[in-house]
């Protein structure tokens, strides 16, 4: 067993996602759900440029850790409807980890990108983890513990938070350790999402829906904490509509944006998979309409959805190759860098 509960192992894997979720829920409703309903409560921490948290966007990853010569300890990610957000804390390093997993967009009895991605992210922790104890801010362990918080998702129509709540909590269940590295356990704190991060909405005459409660957080690597967040414009942060175009279409790699011996920010090279053949329509199209054709849940989207939509396809039209427009000279890097008690990117 990889995973823990307040010791307790995860129910049977064996089960399809349907019977391993509903027996997750009814086994651990006491501690992560009544845990989930009061993290649910907690007032959202809107995070600015003022709180030096750095962004993480769908389908990517970070690390980071806490350290007197770190320029950011704050990492987080929000505007999270099916989508989950994965963070992991290893208390003694002070090494925090945050990843916004979106899942397939369609049912699927596995899911081979999310879990290659939280593969990705485990190793780069473990490596920095590695280094800290190095460096002698830890001691060796025969187990590394690593706390675990899932959040976001809620009871859409189309069950694919669910599906996403099943994949993640069997890849953690599955993970080995990389050669040379002691093996891992998962100790799950919280659990805030899919059933226990939903509430129903009944607008005047229309249709009763199901949406989220906890769509974003931030994570302090110096303590661990997670809060409820919602980030503001100027912390979604940088060259946002690049990396939006990277999703949208359908990169599988994700990538870990974050350089911690560098305090840098970086996006590598990428190439479309499937990007949009319509976009001039899909830039003509009101709010509502573009929810329609692109999100997974249009009832349930974020306010700035939209608007970071729009920008990322904007993106991908004026770059048909960013190959060529955009990674001519490589990876893009950008130094973090504190100016005027805001956090910039040079």
């Amino acid at each position: 067993m990889v995973v823990l509960v307040d010791g307790k192992p995860l129910p049977d894997l064996k089960d399809n996602n349907v019977v391993f979720m509903d027996a997750f829920y009814k086994e651990f409703d006491s501690t992560l759900g009544k845990a989930a309903r009061e993290f649910r409560k907690k007032p959202v921490k809107h995070v600015s440029n003022k709180d030096i948290t750095l962004y993480v966007d769908q389908h990517e990853y970070a690390v980071l850790c806490h350290d007197s010569s770190a320029v950011i300890s704050k990492l987080g990610s929000d505007m999270a409807t099916t989508c989950h957000i994965v963070t992991l804390y290893h208390k003694d390093t002070k090494v925090a980890a945050v990843a916004h997993f979106d899942g397939p967009a369609k049912a699927s009895a596995t899911d081979p990108v999310t879990k290659q991605g939280m593969t990705d992210m485990v190793h780069d922790m473990l490596k920095e983890i590695k280094l800290r104890i190095r460096m002698g801010d830890g001691e060796p362990e025969s187990i590394i513990k690593l706390e675990l918080n899932i959040v976001c998702g809620f009871c859409d129509k189309r069950n694919l938070s669910h599906m996403l709540s099943d994949h993640l909590l069997k890849d953690f269940e599955t993970f080995k350790s990389p050669d040379g590295f002691p093996p891992v356990q998962f100790e799950l704190t919280m659990f805030c999402s899919s059933k226990w991060n939903n509430k129903k909405v009944e607008p005047d005459q229309e249709e009763p829906f199901n949406c989220w409660i906890v769509g974003g957080v931030v994570c302090d690597a110096k303590t661990g904490q997670i809060m409820p967040a919602q980030f503001d414009d100027d912390a979604r942060t940088p060259v946002i509509a690049r990396r939006g175009a990277r999703c949208i279409s359908e990169v599988e790699l994700y990538p870990n944006i974050y350089s911690v011996q560098d305090n840098c920010f970086i996006l590598r090279p990428y190439s479309y998979v499937s990007k949009p053949t319509d976009i001039p329509q899909l830039l003509s199209l009101s709010c509502a309409e573009l929810k329609k054709k692109i999100s997974t849940s249009p009832n349930a989207e974020a306010s700035g959805f939209c608007l970071y939509t729009r920008a990322s396809l904007q993106f991908i039209q004026d770059n048909p190759d960013p190959m060529k427009s955009v990674f001519s000279v490589g990876p893009l890097k950008l130094q973090a860098q504190i100016m005027d008690e805001l956090l910039t990117w040079q």
